[in-house]
Order: structure tokens, then sequence, then C-alpha cells
């Protein structure tokens, strides 16, 4: 009878693995890759949204559930949705089209996937998943950016048509469908792997690396992805993924219980140091892309976004509602927040989505405090740093972490990654 428990567990674990493998990839692909941004790229993101909610179905259903208080639950929900179709009637500037309902029946299917199924877990399975995937995207890339992109020893062997950022679609040189060009920068093309530009490539391998050196931190290849991840992130040529290396050098020198003394004290002594230095790089980079031309459109962005904010503290301009402006209006909105995740909710929502956000943030910041996890917190703020900085709004990645920040309190008897490899 045991046995039979026992073969029906790891049957079970195969299956949950199986299944996050598969929600992670298409997380993955939802977050501005380049194929969700080609011809086919709508119908391609609203396919992967019906697979998702199956998919998160057959988690919960299979996950260990624990202490689920089920009313609580259902009463998170209702509140939820209440108060974001609230904002839908009373915001005259919203469209109230299939993209907003499809846009609160993601946020709400992936925070019932933190709260039901990773809410009590001491690590997240989707967490380890999506390194893991993110670190195969990474060797991949690396391999054709170096021999092909810039050894030249692989040529392209397609086109494949993107519209990113761009009116129009834009061609953009395939090899296998595995690796893009998409961004030169000088005489070097910048590694964006299978995303429509190199910054996205860039905060998937910032993502994936804050998760491996603060939260796993270990494992057989743990060193393996860390160079991997690293290397990736600085093949993008992305001040923004060079920002979060210097960052995360950081968290790991504030972090860890060093029971030599003389560890101890090098540390102390270094950290400060560490400190200084990182404070100039951050600045240098800061200087050197805000006196780029892509600086001076970023920093217009956030400029942009807080005009359009201080007009419409409250509701913001509504949803994707910028061409639709009068005149006045268009000229404080711009092109607000597109290229920042911040500066987009704030100027688009105000103050009445973006305090949801901002929930999410303390919350975390208090478990951890709480908690005494000083890696949970430095968690949370590398995610801050990459939400002001990078554009990932309204993609299944930004919903997952915002909710699992908000929800995740690991306990003692929390079933662990590992146990699915029993």
């Amino acid at each position: 009878m045991r046995e039979r428990s026992a073969n029906k567990n790891k049957k079970d674990n195969l299956f949950i693995r199986i299944i996050t493998y598969a929600l992670a990839f298409g997380m993955i692909i939802n977050c501005n890759s380049i194929y969700g941004t080609g011809i086919y790229g709508s119908r391609l993101n609203n396919i992967l949204l019906i697979l998702s909610f199956f998919e998160v179905l057959i988690i919960v259903a299979i996950h260990k559930v624990e202490n689920i208080d089920w009313r609580k639950y259902l009463f998170i929900i209702l509140l939820l949705l209440g108060y974001l179709l609230v904002y839908v009637l009373v915001q005259q500037k919203t469209s109230t089209d299939l993209i907003t309902i499809k846009m609160i029946l993601t946020f709400l299917l992936f925070f019932s996937l933190a709260y039901l199924a990773y809410k009590n877990d001491s690590l997240p399975l989707l967490l380890t998943v999506y390194v893991n995937l993110i670190t195969i995207v990474a060797v991949v890339s690396l391999l054709f950016w170096i021999l092909g992109s810039n050894l030249h020893l692989i040529q392209p062997n397609g086109v494949y048509l993107s519209k990113w950022a761009q009116p129009t679609f834009q061609s953009v040189s395939s090899y296998y469908g595995l690796y893009f060009e998409t961004q030169g920068m000088g005489a070097m093309w910048r590694n964006s792997a299978i995303f429509a530009e190199a910054p996205m490539a860039s905060l998937n391998f910032s993502l994936a690396l804050t998760i491996e050196s603060l939260l796993i931190k270990k494992g057989k290849f743990y060193k393996f992805r860390i160079l991997i991840l690293a290397l990736a992130v600085i093949s993008t040529l992305s001040s923004t993924g060079y920002i979060c290396l210097v960052l995360l050098i950081l968290c790991k020198m504030l972090t860890g219980n060093d029971r030599n003394k003389y560890v101890f004290i090098f540390k102390k002594i270094i950290t400060p140091i560490i400190l200084i230095i990182g404070v100039i790089l951050i600045n240098h980079f800061f200087s050197q892309k805000m006196m780029s031309s892509s600086g001076v459109s970023r920093g217009q962005d956030y400029v942009n976004a807080f005009k359009a904010w201080s007009r419409h503290p409250i509701l913001g301009v509504g949803l994707n509602m910028a061409n639709s402006l009068p005149a006045e209006d268009r000229l404080f909105v711009g092109k607000f927040g597109y290229s920042n995740s911040f500066g987009k909710i704030l100027g688009e929502t105000g103050l009445y989505i973006t305090i949801l956000y901002i929930i999410s943030i303390i919350r975390s910041m208090y478990i951890g405090i709480k908690s005494k996890e000083s890696e949970r917190v430095y968690f949370t703020v590398v995610l801050v740093y990459l939400f002001i900085t990078t554009i990932f709004v309204n993609t299944f990645i930004m919903f997952f972490f915002f909710s699992l920040m908000a929800v995740w309190v690991p306990n003692s008897r929390a079933l662990d990654t590992n146990d699915y490899d029993k």
C-alpha cells in the first residue's frame, strides 16, 4: 500500500513539474518575446492565456495545498475583482473592451496561483523552473551571439517580422528561430536572445540571476547558472542590467553568515569599499545613459508620466488611451511610461491601481524584515528597481511576481522544491 502511494506521489510530482515547465515557458514567451510581437503575436498571447488557465488549475489541484482558508481566498478575489471593476466603471476614459477584461482575468489568475499553490512554500517550484528555462535561453543566445553576431561563423537563415516600438512591422534576422538580431550598438549587436529588444532580454536574465543568487542559492549547477546568467546580462549591453549586477554583488556582500572570523572581518572591511565603488559605477552608468538619445527619451518618459499623473492623480488618463486624448493632454502624455512599468501604470491608472503595487512591495519588505530574511528584502529591492526602469506591464511575469510578493509567507513545514524530486 505504501509502495503504491509512493509511486502515485512520484507520478504526481513528475506531472506537476511538466505542467510547471509549460506554464513558465508561456510566461517567458508572453514577456515581450519576439514571437509575441510578430504578425500572430496577439493570437499567440491569447492562446498562452487559455493554456495558462488550465495549467494553473492543474497545479492548484495537484499541489499539496496546506491550511488554505477558502473563504478568505474567495473574499480576497471578490474584493480585488470589485475594486478593479469600480475603476473600469468610474474611469470614463478606460476602454471596457476585451483587452481590459483579459488584463483583469490574467491578474486574478496569477494571484490565485501565488495564493493557492505557493503561499507557504519555502521556495515556489515555478521560480526554479523559470531560472532553468532562462538559463537555457541564455546558453543558446550566448552561442549565437558569439559565433553568429560577432564572429560571423554562423549566418542568419531567415527573417522575422516584429512590431515593437514602431508603427509598422520591421524585419529582424533570425537564427533558426532561436535567436534574433534586433538591436545594434555601433559595430556590435546586442544580445536580445528571443526577446523584442535587448532590455527585455536583460530583464529576464536579471530576474533569473536575482532568483538564483538570492533565493535558491544551492544546487549542483548553481555556480554554472550564476556565470551563464551574468555573462548573458553583460552581453545585452544594457546599463539597466549592469546596474542590476552591481546591486546583486552588493546584496551578496551584505548577506551570509560567516563562521570564519577572518572572513567576517574581511567582509566588514571590504563591503563599504564595494558600496562606494558600486555607487560610483551606478552614477557612471546613469550619466552615460542619460547622455545618450535612448537616455534622453527614457528621462522624458518619466517627466511625461508624472505630468500626466499630476493632471489625473486618482484615476490616471485611462488604459492605453494616449492616442485618443485631447491635444492638450497628449502634449503632456507623449510616450509616457513607454520605457518603464512604473511610469506607465502611474500615468494610465493613477494612484487607484498603483497603490496595489505599492501594497505588494511594502508587504514583501515587511515580511522580509519581520522574519529577518535579508534575501527577501534584497529580492524585493531588485524587483522594484527593474519595475521602475524596464517595461513589462501587464505580462504574466509581472502579475505573478507582484502577487507572490504580496502573499508569500514561507513556514518551516512548507513544501520545498526539493520534495518534487523525491
